[in-house]
């Protein structure tokens, strides 16, 4: 704890920490702050026995990495903290040695120079991410104003141009108003995208931050999350949960050698398709099937036919199980059902005996998505 001392008709601000060292061996037992200017602290301690000392101080409380000197023997003390930033946060704390070698550390305290700080960047990250962007949040420790751009070529945010010049495939905005947090909205980008962006911000004396290029990645626009699910697959409706789990996310077909197997997806609405992606198990997997489309669940024309997994890329599932990753080019087709066959007789791939089915974790359908106007 500490009071403040008010002396002479000067009105010096003495800061006194009581409290020092413990019982009667206690050998600091007094600490003033003498002196604050925007760039120094100097402080006074005084130890029941002759001993030296040092102030040990930085800007933050887990790095006291600077120190100041009170070589001794003798109980008055004095330690003056240099090269400090204007208008900030001192963290210090002094240790004492007597003739003796018995040492004495006080807590760490904190104080605060004369002046205005310097400009800092709080912090800056992305929140509530989309399929089409997400908030930029820039807070500094300072009222400022920004500017600030984004765009999915990284390339643009390169280079150099004055500010009256338009860019190309770049989102750029300015905010006049000084205050220490911005929030900078983007909605505008593809989903599964690389957003860049950049920002530089001016405080009301003229002093500026710029940004490195940060980037975020925008979130997956899957229309067949969530959606009706049929089929001759034990528990089909596991295809569009969203979930790549092994023991709670996976559907299983009968044996393709004796008896077609299906699974149809309902969008419930008519969508012009860009992708299909299938996530199955690798040990057990088809090596032959279709997908096909339609508008009314009876007509069905073909998307994409003898698709094999052969030709899929490896992942892993959320409980570490390998698999084979199928992405299919539907070409902007548009149809509401979607229906994964597997012809009886079919070709698969299992890894060994008595594996005769193959395994689904996930359909995903992504639409295809046109920029919005900015």
């Amino acid at each position: 704890m500490y009071k403040h001392l008010i002396i002479g008709i000067s009105c010096l601000i003495v800061m006194t920490y009581a409290g020092i060292g413990l019982g009667q061996n206690k050998l600091i037992e007094e600490i003033k702050i003498l002196d604050v200017s925007k760039n120094t602290i100097t402080v006074y301690f005084k130890t029941t026995r002759p001993s030296s000392g040092v102030v040990k101080y930085g800007m933050f409380k887990t790095k006291l990495d600077n120190i100041t000197y009170s070589i001794g023997p003798a109980t008055e003390h004095y330690g003056t903290m240099v090269d400090l930033q204007e208008g900030s946060e001192v963290w210090f704390r002094i240790e004492c040695t007597d003739t003796a070698g018995v040492m004495e550390t006080t807590n760490i305290y904190k104080e605060e120079t004369k002046g205005i700080p310097p400009l800092r960047l709080i912090r800056s990250d992305v929140e509530g991410v989309t399929d089409s962007g997400g908030m930029v949040v820039v807070i500094t420790n300072l009222p400022t104003k920004l500017w600030f751009e984004a765009s999915m070529d990284i390339k643009k945010l390169r280079e150099i141009v004055e500010e009256t010049e338009q860019w190309s495939g770049v989102y750029r905005s300015y905010h006049p108003i000084y205050i220490n947090g911005h929030k900078i909205r983007l909605d505008a980008f593809p989903p599964l995208t690389d957003v860049y962006y950049r920002f530089s911000a001016e405080d009301t004396l003229g002093r500026s931050l710029r940004s490195d290029i940060l980037s975020f990645k925008t979130n997956e626009l899957n229309v067949a999350i969530y959606k009706p699910v049929e089929g001759n697959f034990d528990n089909p409706r596991l295809v569009t949960d969203g979930g790549l789990n092994y023991f709670n996310s996976m559907a299983t077909s009968g044996d393709p050698m004796y008896k077609e197997q299906w699974i149809i997806v309902d969008l419930e609405d008519f969508v012009e398709i860009d992708k299909i992606i299938t996530y199955w198990r690798s040990i057990t997997r088809p090596l032959d099937f279709d997908i096909y489309g339609s508008f009314d669940k009876e007509n069905w024309k073909p998307i994409a036919e003898h698709l094999t997994t052969d030709s899929g890329t490896g992942g892993l599932s959320q409980t570490g199980d390998p698999l084979h990753i199928l992405t299919v080019d539907a070409k902007g087709v548009m149809y509401r059902y979607l229906k994964l066959y597997i012809p009886k007789g079919a070709k698969y791939f299992k890894k060994r005996r008595g594996l005769d089915f193959v395994q689904l974790f996930e359909i995903k359908v992504y639409p295809v998505v046109r920029m919005k106007e900015r």
